[in-house]
């Protein structure tokens, strides 16, 4: 294997362990030389930051790997990250099944998609309610979030199924409910619409898909994320 940076995308510690004290491996001039670039279990490609596929994951995963490239590869620097401008209210956000009006600024959203939280986090914002999706983070926050979560504790909604606990929702007492990534059903939205002003998914892309854009619309006033349908 003569080649110029080997990156091992592992699927445990274990398994990172047992190949880098594999004495093949230990003849490899990518070993000899320290060109390696390898995963961490939170860098995982089917549970961790890349699978997780969020703008706080995936930029957690660009700022784990660029400097282990860079090193491996002698040269190279992390990306910067953007800030997010502010806007001005009442704003209406265009979704699948209408349209949503927010008179002021959100206070207390809550975060009903799956992995949604993320981008609300990214947006500067952080959620007072996180529906649990997997694993066992603090507050369903996985490490890529965590800074961008502070000291702030969101309750965790356990809603098994998949059904929605709207009980448990309307107890939060949310100004927003984001729902871009929950999949929810028209009727769904119809009840909780009921609760909270609602943000569901794009009529334009596919269920799960334009997180980051939704509910950009809600909480930055992107004015041309706002037109899309």
């Amino acid at each position: 294997m003569d080649v110029d940076v080997l990156i091992f995308q592992g699927r445990s510690e274990e398994g990172l362990e047992a190949f880098m004290s594999d004495p093949l491996f230990s003849q490899l001039d990518v070993a000899l030389e320290n060109r390696g670039v390898f995963f961490s279990s939170t860098l995982d490609p089917v549970y961790g930051a890349l699978s997780f596929s969020t703008v706080l994951s995936l930029s957690y995963a660009v700022d784990e790997l660029v400097p282990m490239m860079a090193v491996a590869i002698d040269g190279g620097s992390s990306p910067a990250q953007e800030s997010v401008a502010a806007v001005s209210y009442p704003i209406t956000v265009n979704h699948k099944y209408g349209s949503t009006e927010l008179a002021e600024f959100p206070e207390k959203v809550l975060s009903l998609g799956f992995n949604e939280h993320d981008a609300i986090l990214a947006l500067g914002v952080s959620p007072v309610a996180v529906r649990y999706w997997y694993g066992d983070e603090p507050y369903s926050v996985f490490p890529w979030a965590q800074n961008a979560l502070g000291d702030a504790q969101p309750e965790v909604l356990q809603m098994s199924g998949g059904e929605l606990d709207f009980e448990k929702i309307a107890s939060v007492r949310p100004d927003m409910i984001s729902g871009v990534y929950s999949g929810i059903s028209e009727e769904e939205y119809e009840t909780l619409s009921k609760i909270a002003p609602t943000i569901a998914q794009s009529g334009e892309y596919i269920n799960y898909d334009q997180i980051e854009s939704r509910i950009a619309a809600a909480v930055d006033g992107d004015p041309a994320t706002e037109a899309n349908p």
